[in-house]
């Protein structure tokens, strides 16, 4: 399998991070999803990363819908059983986790892309709040990592 991937992607290393510690092998490919390369857009419409190309051609795109697919198919325990009480609370907190990439993301592209007369300084204010309030949010539940 190949994921077409950025170093500087949040989403992208959070798909090789859970790989990585569910075991699994993945290929990765650096793309530049800013120049809609066809072998990107060819396997996700979006042109988004990370994308995860399967053996068979089939594409899983989005973060979520990849990590899911990795923990089904390699029966992982990337994410409790969704009969548990506690799936509610990994699935908020990986929104939660998801929506500070997101402001961050949005706050870099406003930042880097658009030009210097343009930038909307509320606008930043408004994502970078965001950004805050999720982290202090994440840092009261943050769930155990290794062996307890």
């Amino acid at each position: 399998m190949k994921l077409f991937t950025a170093s500087a992607s949040p989403f992208a290393n959070k798909v090789r991070m859970a790989a990585q510690l569910a075991g699994i092998d993945l290929e990765p490919v650096a793309i530049n999803a800013a120049e809609e390369p066809t072998e990107l857009t060819s396997a996700n419409p979006l042109g988004k990363i990370p994308c995860l190309v399967l053996d068979n051609g089939k594409a899983v795109y989005d973060s979520r819908a990849i990590t899911r697919h990795l923990h089904y198919r390699f029966e992982t325990s990337l994410y409790p059983d969704d009969s548990k009480p506690e799936a509610a609370d990994v699935a908020v907190f990986e929104a939660l986790c998801d929506g500070i990439c997101d402001c961050a993301v949005a706050w870099q592209y406003e930042t880097r892309l658009r030009p210097e007369e343009k930038v909307h300084q509320p606008w930043l204010d408004k994502q970078w709040g965001k950004v805050m309030r999720g982290l202090e949010e994440a840092k009261k539940t943050l769930p155990p990592i290794g062996e307890e």
